[in-house]
């Protein structure tokens, strides 16, 4: 469906040429297209081949700026027009003759300046989004989940499941379980579509949710890191089980499959001496039963799976079981996460007084350079240490229950495979 703005220039060039008395071969609207000149104009290409084809006399458009985005395709419509001998008619300026060196420079002038508007205008467009960010507001568009139309707003019912995936998340739930999950209780996306893994790791990747408004400029590089300014909405979850979640779903190291595997996979490591690769399950020649066996070399352990997992399921039980579990629960080296933003705080202020400094001239560029290096590391281990302090409670409803056994065989596979890594090492 086209754009109105695109249907009145139509309209236009309509009158125009049946003032002048010209027959309509073909019409080429790009519809929706930016300005910006970066994305692919298919029917713009389309129009080069009519006119390369011969099949045009007169190329008619609402204004310059409408008809060429960018130097690269006002030079290919300049040679295009050329060969064929082509005039172009605007609807807002004058007629360019491209198959003489006036009309050519005429049309290059009007380009130049067209572009140069473009520019200013995607200039004044950045700074208004990175503005509306620094204020926390919203995003323009769809409805994010967990809120209401006006992406303020927060739904209940919806920010409950939210936190219960991020809490599945960091239990060793995937992202398709909570697809899974989010699909059963009735949620939609907001265009209607079933959750899938990708659209539940966009939510849980997104820092709206920990109350911060994320801002990437156009000049970042695509796989960078947006800033991230206090946002003018609730937050969800706390920042720490924000970016603990995060850590877990770019780490490769630490994410979690769709597909369920075995109860020891890549945590119990192979006991051959020096080797330290982790072991992966497997089956016998004739598949008569299941093994572990290492992952690294052919050769090293190999050992019937389910002797192994009982043991180890009978270790953790028998611990969870013991009158001092709830110590288990007790972490004194829990960082203090309120301490570590204010000293991210600190830190990203004293690096914009630097950079006030250098253009003081007060410091040197080495200067800055050094002490950005700097606060750069201690940033990386802030943020590290801020989403350690969310490891999930993995133990909770295992503590303090009188059937200890019972609850264990109640969970998931990926649930249990996080109480093993948090309460034991295991070398087979």
């Amino acid at each position: 469906m086209l754009a109105a703005g695109v249907i009145r220039q139509d309209e236009d060039c309509e009158r125009l040429a049946e003032y002048r008395r010209a027959t309509i071969v073909a019409r080429f609207p790009d519809n929706d297209v930016s300005a910006s000149g970066r994305k692919l104009r298919p029917e713009f290409e389309k129009m080069l081949k009519a006119i390369d084809a011969g099949q045009v006399d007169v190329v008619i458009a609402y204004s310059l700026d409408r008809l060429t985005r960018n130097s690269r395709d006002r030079v290919r419509l300049i040679e295009s027009c050329q060969k064929a001998g082509v005039t172009i008619w605007l609807v807002r300026g004058s007629d360019l003759d491209l198959t003489t060196a006036n009309g050519r420079m005429v049309a290059g002038i009007l380009a130049e300046v067209a572009q140069a508007e473009i520019e200013v205008e995607g200039e004044r467009t950045r700074r208004a989004r990175k503005q509306a960010a620094e204020a926390g507001l919203p995003v323009s568009g769809h409805r994010p989940f967990g809120f209401d139309d006006d992406a303020v707003s927060v739904r209940p019912a919806e920010a409950e499941a939210i936190r219960q995936a991020y809490a599945a998340a960091l239990g060793g739930s995937s992202t398709g379980q909570v697809a899974k999950a989010w699909n059963a209780a009735g949620y939609r996306t907001w265009d209607g579509h079933e959750w899938r893994r990708d659209s539940v790791r966009y939510v849980l990747k997104n820092a709206r949710y920990m109350g911060y408004r994320p801002h990437k400029p156009i000049d970042r590089p695509r796989n960078s890191d947006p800033d991230l300014y206090p946002a003018a909405w609730d937050a969800i979850v706390d920042e720490a089980t924000w970016r603990a979640v995060h850590k877990r779903l770019t780490d490769p190291s630490m994410s979690q499959p769709d597909t369920e595997v075995a109860l020891l996979t890549g945590i119990a490591q192979c006991g051959w001496p020096g080797c330290a690769g982790f072991v992966h399950s497997a089956s016998t020649a004739r598949g008569k039963y299941r093994v572990y066996r290492c992952k690294a070399a052919t050769g090293h352990v190999v050992r019937k799976a389910e002797p192994i997992e009982q043991y180890v399921i009978g270790h953790v039980i028998a611990r969870l079981s013991r009158p001092d579990a709830a110590e288990l629960l007790v972490d004194d080296s829990r960082p203090d996460v309120s301490g570590l933003q204010r000293e991210r705080d600190e830190i990203n202020a004293n690096l914009n007084a630097l950079a006030s400094m250098l253009v003081e001239r007060r410091i040197t560029q080495q200067m800055l350079t050094a002490a950005t290096d700097t606060a750069m590391d201690r940033l990386g281990q802030i943020e590290a240490a801020i989403s350690d302090a969310a490891k999930v409670e993995v133990l909770g409803d295992l503590i303090g229950t009188d059937d200890v056994l019972a609850v264990w065989e109640s969970l998931g596979r990926g649930r249990q495979r996080e109480v093993i890594r948090t309460l034991v090492d295991v070398t087979i």
